[in-house]
């Protein structure tokens, strides 16, 4: 007899917040995100009948994006699964409307946007404009605003914890909540109905997501774990230089949108996954020369390695050259000849070489006088 799925002896149905979505690297060109959007949109402008379940034109739609986001998925049907997921998160931000037949009027300004903030900026509007979690290409018919939900809560509250207090939010029905928002008391009540049903545990996936999206709102900023409005995050830590401190959320979010990028194997040898991510610029330069928005989570500031070229790299032993090639440091005297000649036939994949992280990897050569 097949083994089926263990039933809770006590089933357990909650109007949670559920947020899936793909791949997060939405504001840096020529990653798949950025790509699915790019061909989601120009569907949009040539499309004027709603698509809906069983299309053919949503069938061939899904294999176009198949080809600017390939997924490692063993079977077609995960595979298509995966793409699904990837189309649906652009409806679940609000960059597109259900049916593909209508978008945001700022989606088409934010493929054009010419720098990160820009795209960051755009990026917070839609999603307090139109995000709307538990809508999909063929499904429109829960269009709740989560998100102004969260920022109204927030506005209330004054700051929320990004472990407790989210999960906590998601287990709100909000249609039942007719002020638009919790207070703190509602708000800790939620809390323990989350940890009695172990909400965080059997639902990671999108309360991480949730936090992804709140770290990529321009006007909050994360301290500690904590968000607040950034006006307010100014105030309470005026006496705290809050650049003196790694945003280690952050820090965690940019190093798994590098693995996205590198498809969760080294950018070298392609297939070592248990790697490291690492800035190429450090990130202590780019604070000491004030450039941590435009430069510390920059992607292209950062590269994939396996552990050992990865401590190499980082401690300035080795570096690329123009051609992605390793070049070794000639102050370093701890490699045999062995290791230099494997050392030098290896090189970054040409995949990974772009003019922006080029540029990196000129400095963090100059950096170490590695000619």
């Amino acid at each position: 007899m097949t083994e089926t799925k263990k039933r809770r002896s006590i089933e357990i149905y909650e109007d949670y917040w559920s947020l899936t979505v793909g791949h997060t690297n939405y504001f840096t060109k020529d990653t798949p995100s950025f790509k699915v959007l790019k061909l989601l949109n120009d569907f949009v402008d040539n499309n004027d009948k709603p698509l809906k379940r069983g299309d053919p034109r949503y069938h061939e739609l899904q294999k176009k994006v198949l080809l600017v986001s390939p997924k490692n998925a063993g079977t077609q049907a995960s595979k298509e699964q995966s793409i699904r997921k990837e189309i649906n998160q652009f409806i679940k931000i609000g960059f597109l409307e259900p049916g593909l037949v209508d978008k945001h009027f700022l989606t088409q300004k934010f493929l054009e946007a010419s720098t990160i903030k820009k795209k960051q900026r755009i990026f917070s509007q839609v999603l307090k404009d139109r995000a709307k979690f538990k809508c999909s290409v063929t499904d429109s018919e829960d269009a709740r605003n989560h998100m102004q939900f969260f920022l109204r809560t927030l506005e209330e509250v004054g700051k929320m914890n990004l472990k407790d207090d989210v999960q906590g939010l998601m287990m709100c029905n909000i249609s039942e909540i007719k002020k638009g928002f919790l207070t703190r008391e509602e708000l800790n009540s939620y809390i323990t109905k989350s940890q009695n049903i172990e909400l965080l545990d059997r639902k990671y996936n999108q309360h991480a997501y949730l936090k992804n999206f709140l770290k990529k709102m321009i006007d909050l900023k994360e301290v500690n774990d904590e968000v607040y409005f950034i006006e307010d995050a100014n105030e309470i830590f005026k006496n705290i230089d809050l650049n003196e401190v790694r945003d280690t959320y952050q820090q965690r979010l940019w190093v798994d949108e590098l693995k996205e990028v590198a498809n969760y194997k080294c950018m070298v040898d392609r297939h070592s996954g248990r790697g490291t991510g690492s800035h190429i610029k450090p990130w202590k330069d780019c604070r000491d020369q004030g450039t941590i928005d435009q430069e510390a989570w920059d992607i292209n500031n950062g590269i994939y390695l396996n552990k050992k070229l990865d401590d190499l790299f980082d401690n300035g032993l080795i570096s690329f050259d123009q051609n992605g090639w390793i070049i070794i440091n000639n102050k370093a005297n701890n490699f045999n000849d062995e290791e230099v000649k494997s050392l030098k036939k290896q090189r970054l994949d040409k995949d990974f070489i772009n003019p922006e992280r080029l540029k990196y990897l000129e400095y963090h050569r100059k950096k170490y006088e590695i000619e």
